[in-house]
């Protein structure tokens, strides 16, 4: 059902401000501004990873003795990010008076990437912070798509005009130095240098924002897939507190509904974490399309940017917030890609210091962001050609307990032209999504099977458990059943 334009602008309000919101306040024992300082970068308009030299990992810097920057750089033609941004309240004030149907729906048919950062900031306190929650948000207004991709915040990139650090410290050190347009313009050029994604707009939030926009919709229904124990959870006073999540499915507050993507007590670490905050994300945005009684927060849109002007910094204005409303109410969830640079697409490494840093896997971290972010994106018959240069056997590995589901699996691969030379049961069997690993570096064969299969891209996964010596397993869950006993 279409939706309220009015409604639609307060989900992309809500969601603009949950996406980066739901991971911050991380853990507030780190405020420590490390500098850096080197070779200033191009910033490339789409080059996901491009032929960029990894940079070597370097000690980081004291701010004993804070450094000089040097010049900064600029892209000839170029709109410095955040030298735009705007107090719109004004204008959303008369948007509010005359109602959206003065607003025209985004015409520009180039996809428009988005940069949300969290930092950890309480009401009063004065920065540079470091930013606990880094997401882009890419909508395609021709195909009616988005995609969500959150990144770690140990991330070892290079940062334009400083040394290379992590990424969590561009937005500090932007602010710190101002650079033209701050703390998110740097970390959006940081962004640029090292992935190759042009990022369009900014939007910082801190954590009373997040507590805020909750508040209006609570509770938010919640799946919990793990039992999650945290006795070490910050209480917002320099303290600590126990939380506890236990699996199902629940209604939660802003309150717990923070906590619940907070927390980092679980197996994966940051890499859940990130997981979580999409997951956040996409129930409170369920939530809000399901109330039909939202009139105090549509009624009140100029108000509710005004109060948020002291806890957000964006470079879109109202009016161009309300133009992408009327854009984004026609994306279908399922069109909503959702990904987590994850310890599949990154490595794990320590500097000549000892910090223990992440980079990225160049060949699985480019396959990704080529099928994200490509205006472009491969047919099955482009997939098809290209996966005909590779000379690959497969491995299928049952992971449910549905018995005899890998034959099953062989047999319609083998219909699809693939060899398949084994086919067994998984270590576990309560595999729901699954899975495809390269352990041989064949990305199209990887790619086509999951496109064959209905699968998202980000099921495919660098093979590094030596569970097969054949070029790239198959790991069927529940998710594949229909398929496979389609007809049966």
């Amino acid at each position: 059902m279409r939706g309220s334009p009015w409604r639609i602008l307060a989900v992309i309000f809500l969601i603009a401000v949950l996406t980066v919101g739901a991971g911050m306040l991380a853990y507030t024992a780190v405020r420590q501004l490390t500098i850096e300082a080197g070779e200033i970068a191009d910033l490339p308009v789409f080059d996901p990873l491009g032929l960029r030299p990894s940079p070597t990992p370097i000690g980081l810097y004291s701010t004993a003795a804070p450094i000089t920057p040097p010049p900064v750089a600029t892209v000839e033609g170029a709109t410095p990010i955040g030298a735009a941004e705007v107090d719109a309240t004004a204008t959303a004030q008369a948007i509010a008076d005359s109602g959206l149907g003065a607003v025209e729906v985004w015409s520009d048919p180039a996809r428009v990437t988005i940069l949300l950062l969290g930092i950890d900031q309480r009401r009063g306190e004065e920065g540079p912070f470091r930013t606990d929650s880094i997401m882009i948000v890419s909508v395609d207004p021709v195909r009616r798509t988005a995609v969500m991709l959150s990144i770690p915040r140990d991330l070892w990139v290079s940062i334009p005009g400083f040394e290379p650090g992590r990424i969590n410290t561009a937005n500090s050190i932007g602010d710190a130095y101002e650079y033209p347009g701050g703390g998110p313009a740097l970390a959006a050029a940081a962004i640029q240098a090292n992935l190759g994604l042009r990022i369009d707009h900014t939007v910082r939030i801190n954590f009373d924002l997040f507590l805020t926009a909750v508040d209006a919709v609570a509770p938010v229904q919640i799946c919990v897939t793990e039992p999650i124990h945290d006795d070490a959870y910050p209480d917002g006073s320099y303290g600590v507190i126990t939380v506890h999540f236990d699996p199902g499915c629940q209604d939660m507050n802003a309150e717990q509904l923070l906590q619940y993507a907070r927390t980092r007590h679980t197996q994966g670490g940051d890499f859940d974490r990130a997981a979580r905050q999409q997951q956040v994300i996409t129930a409170v945005r369920d939530r809000v399309l399901s109330l039909g009684g939202v009139q105090a927060l549509l009624g009140k849109a100029a108000q509710l940017w005004a109060s948020a002007r002291q806890d957000i910094q964006t470079t879109l204005s109202f009016e161009e917030i309300a133009s992408l409303a009327l854009l984004v109410q026609d994306i279908p969830q399922e069109n909503i890609t959702q990904a987590v640079l994850d310890a599949h697409y990154v490595n794990f490494e320590t500097t000549a210091s000892g910090d223990q840093v992440l980079r990225l896997n160049g060949a699985s971290a480019r396959n990704l962001l080529q099928d994200l972010f490509s205006s472009s994106p491969m047919t099955q018959d482009d997939l098809r050609a290209l996966a005909a240069s590779e000379t690959v056997t497969l491995s299928v590995a049952n992971g449910t307990t549905t018995q005899g589901l890998a034959g099953l699996a062989r047999d319609w691969l083998t219909a699809q032209g693939f060899s398949v030379g084994e086919v067994g049961n998984a270590t576990a069997s309560d595999v729901r999504e699954t899975s495809i690993k390269d352990y041989t570096n064949h990305p199209y064969t990887a790619r086509l099977l999951a496109s064959l299969m209905g699968l998202p891209v980000t099921r495919v996964q660098p093979g590094n458990d030596n569970a097969t010596v054949y070029d790239i397993q198959i790991v069927v869950g529940e998710d594949l059943i229909p398929l496979l006993t389609a007809g049966n």
